[in-house]
Parts: structure tokens; C-alpha cells; sequence
């Protein structure tokens, strides 16, 4: 386990030095109630409420950095799992203060089997004016780099609970990525002096232990670390701030969060087949755009839509807001998006005919791909010119060619169930059937259709699966004696089934 120090004299000493220097490099505002924290860590643009904390006064306060060599943080939110007030020049002391307080439950799943105590905590719910937000951080410790790889670190988390997220999600992870920020994934190998490696991650890490890196006491820090991630705007999320020891009391760690960071992206961008459209999108004469905005409540348009994706046919200047009647204060805007046109393509016009939708006047061209929509969405593999309806709902059809793309009108299909459509296209031939008939199914071949006789009782007397790839299914009467018989057929690529009524004789 870690190895504890005894250091009473020398540390009244110390401390008394501490204070000292930390009056000449890092400015400590003292103590500080959660709304103070809250109020210093975001910016213009995030609205925030019920904030509440959890920490001893000495373990969290704000700062403003006064010359501290190394760092760049200008000023900030502090939360450490020991004492806050402690900065010193150069890290050549051990620091380590047992604070009292209790662990946090959302800590020790992370550390499981061991417990977290000393924890400084600090939560609220907030808004965005926009779909993502943002802040700067710097995570340091006093247990890198002789405790670098081990079982034996301390642990922090951004905890994130709102739509698109599983409660408590843990945000704190490297750019780009989905690993967690720890002492165990961002050093340069474990050491009882300056790290030699093996690098982990280690373009994240200062290492401070006899280098003078940074003019403060922690052994090893991250660097200035941006935390990025999606929200829908302007609505409520909670965020949850948490470090801790973890196993023990000693060897602190803490967070640095720069002042004012926390705040919304820039205006959002709306997307184009899944991906951000910049300023100026393009179209076709005759065809069109789908702008989609980002997941939110309430949508408004500039040409009057309250829809979240529109159909764009002809040029002009293109916008967006969002809004939540939850947050009257919060107005979310979109970056302006120029349409111009260039090129020419057909414009499709879909129609239903049974259970298929086409455009039966469409030319197809060289190169020119179809996907189908529904609800404006695209319907993985639906990519031929005609499209068996897979259920009730709103369809579209968008064509591409070269850089050109249109979508048809739209088209909603109400029936109760698809086979309601499909089921004057089921054809036994002959019938009745007196020996062997062939039935013809609207399904689409490679499909595998299942057919089923019952006979009027209830009672299932035969059972047909049809071969991949067969446009027909073959029926052999068999032995089976002459009557009224029930026909269900289904289909492996829909829910549901077709009942007919079948004769033999």
C-alpha cells in the first residue's frame, strides 16, 4: 500500500511557508460557497441552477494565477482531496492533508473494490445556448509518478445526467476518445523520481518531480485539457464535479478548472446526410438539400418551419433557433446558411402502387443512386428505385447524381398493417388448387417467406418456407383432402402476416 509519512513540526513549518509563497504566485480567494465556484467556473451563455457542494472549506476555492512559472491557467475553480492552499516552489514536499470528509458513491463504482473518502464535490444543473459546451481543466497529483500504474490512485470524474446520456455519464475522458483521465492513463511510467517512461499518453503530461516544470508543489499534472461534449439546447443537465482519495487518506490530488471556461460552442451548424453543411451549401436547379438542426425541443426556421430537418429547392439565406419552454431565458441560434444553386437533375415524384412506392416517370441516369427516408431519416439498405413498404409512416426518396441530389414529395402510408396492401398481390395459380399451384408473394426476392395451412378447425396441416432468392413459392396439395383451408404467409424482412383464404378440390 502507500507509504505514510510522519511530519508534524516540519509540517507547521512548511505550512507557514506555504502561505507565503502562495501569496506571490497563486492567488487563493479562501473560502467559497458552491454558487461562488459555480459563478466563477462558467461564462456567457450557460445558465445555471440548484447548485449544491459537497468539501471541507480548505478543499475547494477559487484562484487567480499571479505568476506561478509553467502554468498557464490564468485564474480558476480548485477542488482537491486534501488541502487547496498549499502551492510551492519547486515540488520537492510531500503534501498530503486527511480532510475528514466522506467518499462520493459515483467515485468508489470507479475504483470498486476500494472506497473513496476525502471527496470535494460540486454539482448544478445547467442549459446551453447551444449543441455542445465546452471548459479547460487541469487534473495534478501528488501520487505521480511513484504510484504511476498501480492500484493505488486517487480519482475524479465530470459526471453528465441528461438527454442523450445514461445518468452519470463520465465526461473526463482524452480528447477524441473514450479513455478515461487518470494517473494510470496519462504519465510517463511509474518512478520514485523524474519519469523515464513508459509513455502513456504522455503527450497530456508535465512531469514535475525534479524538472521545475511548473512552480507548484503536485508531482505530475495533465496539461490544459478541453472537454468537449453534445447537449441538446437549451436544456436542463446536471453536471457533477468529484475528486477523491481513494484506499487512503494522503498523497492529494485535485482539479483546476480555468475561470469562465465553461461555456456553449460556437452558433450551432445544422447537418447534411449526418454531417455539418458549412456557410454555403449548393444545390441543383430542380433539386434540393435536407437541413437537419441538432436534437432539441422547439424549432424555428426561417422560412417558418417548426420542423427539425426542412427540404431546401431553391437559393437564399437559411436559419435556425431552439428553444425550451423549460429555460424562457435560453435562445439557441444557428450559423447562416447561404444556399446557391448550380447544375440541373430530375425531380423525383413517388407514388403508391400496392405495397411499392415508385416514381414509375423517373430516368435513371449514369451513376445516379437512390436512398429512401423515412420520416426524414434514411432506411439502411433501401437504396433501389422502388422501395416494398416496410410499415406505416412518411416516406421520401432522395436521388443522387454526381454532386447533385433531389427528394420526391412525400408520402404517408396509413393502412392498419402493410399486408392489408399486400395482400390482393398474393396470386394462387391455378386455384382452386387441384394438384400443384404456384403462389406468387409481393415480397422482394432474396427474402424468405414462411407459408403455414390451417385447416378450418385451427389445426396447422402444412408448412412451406420458401427458398432465398424464389420470386414463388411451389404448393403441393398433397394428401391433403379437398375443403376450405387458411393461407398465413409472412416474411423475414416485415412484422406481421397475410391471411387468404385457400380452396382445394
Amino acid at each position: 500500500m502507500k507509504k505514510h509519512y510522519l511530519c508534524i513540526a516540519v509540517t507547521i513549518i512548511l505550512s507557514t511557508c506555504l502561505t507565503l509563497t502562495h501569496a506571490q504566485n497563486l492567488v487563493l480567494n479562501g473560502t467559497q460557497t458552491p454558487q461562488q465556484l459555480a459563478d466563477a467556473l462558467t461564462g456567457v451563455g450557460l445558465f445555471t441552477s440548484n447548485v449544491s457542494g459537497q468539501y471541507n472549506p480548505i478543499s475547494a476555492t477559487t484562484f487567480v494565477n499571479n505568476g506561478v512559472l509553467g502554468f498557464s491557467l490564468t485564474g480558476g475553480v480548485l477542488l482537491s482531496s486534501g488541502e487547496a492552499v498549499y502551492p510551492m516552489s519547486p515540488a520537492t514536499y510531500h503534501h498530503s492533508t486527511d480532510v475528514g470528509t466522506p467518499g462520493d458513491p459515483l467515485l468508489d463504482i470507479i475504483v470498486s473494490p476500494r472506497i473513496t473518502e476525502d471527496a470535494a464535490i460540486l454539482e448544478f444543473d445547467f442549459g446551453a445556448g447551444n449543441d455542445s459546451v465546452e471548459f479547460n481543466f487541469v487534473m495534478a497529483s501528488e501520487e505521480y509518478n511513484e504510484y504511476a500504474n498501480t492500484n493505488f490512485n486517487d480519482v475524479f470524474a465530470f459526471f453528465v445526467t441528461g438527454p442523450g446520456y445514461a445518468p452519470n455519464t463520465n465526461v473526463a475522458v482524452l480528447p477524441g476518445t473514450s479513455i478515461p483521465i487518470t494517473i494510470n492513463t496519462v504519465n510517463n511510467g511509474n518512478s520514485a523520481g523524474t519519469a523515464t517512461g513508459p509513455c502513456m499518453n504522455c503527450s497530456y503530461y508535465v512531469d514535475n518531480v525534479g524538472t521545475g516544470a511548473i512552480d507548484m508543489v503536485y508531482d505530475g499534472y495533465t496539461t490544459v485539457i478541453k472537454i468537449k461534449f453534445a447537449v441538446w439546447p437549451c436544456t436542463n443537465y446536471h453536471f457533477k464535479i468529484a475528486i477523491a482519495d481513494a484506499g487512503d487518506g494522503v498523497f492529494d490530488s485535485a482539479v483546476m478548472l480555468e475561470e469562465n471556461s465553461f461555456i456553449p460552442c460556437p452558433n450551432m451548424q445544422a447537418t447534411q446526410h449526418g454531417m455539418p453543411v458549412g456557410n454555403i451549401v449548393t444545390i441543383c436547379n430542380g433539386g434540393s438539400a435536407t437541413l437537419t438542426a441538432p436534437h432539441g425541443v422547439t424549432y424555428n426556421w426561417t422560412t417558418g418551419e417548426t420542423t427539425q430537418s426542412i427540404v431546401v429547392t431553391q437559393p437564399g439565406t437559411y436559419g435556425f433557433t431552439i428553444t425550451d419552454p423549460s429555460m424562457p431565458s435560453c435562445l439557441a441560434l444557428s450559423d447562416v446558411i447561404t444556399v446557391v444553386q448550380a447544375g440541373i437533375i430530375q425531380t423525383p415524384v413517388i407514388s403508391q402502387n400496392n405495397n411499392l412506392l415508385e416514381d414509375p416517370n423517373l430516368i435513371p441516369g449514369s451513376g445516379m443512386t437512390y436512398q429512401w427516408n423515412l420520416a426524414g431519416t434514411p432506411i439502411t439498405g433501401a437504396t433501389q428505385s422502388t422501395l416494398t413498404i416496410p410499415g406505416n409512416g412518411c416516406y421520401t426518396l432522395t436521388i443522387f447524381e454526381g454532386t447533385c441530389e433531389s427528394t420526391s414529395n412525400e408520402i404517408c402510408v396509413t393502412n392498419t398493417s402493410i399486408y392489408e396492401v399486400a395482400e390482393n398481390s398474393i396470386n394462387i395459380y391455378p386455384h382452386p388448387v387441384t394438384g400443384i399451384s404456384v403462389i406468387e408473394t409481393p415480397f422482394e426476392p432474396g427474402t424468405i417467406s414462411t407459408l403455414v395451412l390451417y385447416d378450418v378447425s385451427g389445426r396447422e396441416v402444412k408448412r412451406i418456407i420458401q427458398q432465398p432468392g424464389a420470386s414463388t413459392i411451389q404448393f403441393d396439395r398433397g394428401e391433403l383432402i379437398n375443403g376450405v383451408y387458411f393461407l398465413n404467409i409472412s416474411n423475414s424482412n416485415f412484422q406481421g402476416s397475410i391471411n387468404r383464404k385457400i380452396v382445394l378440390q
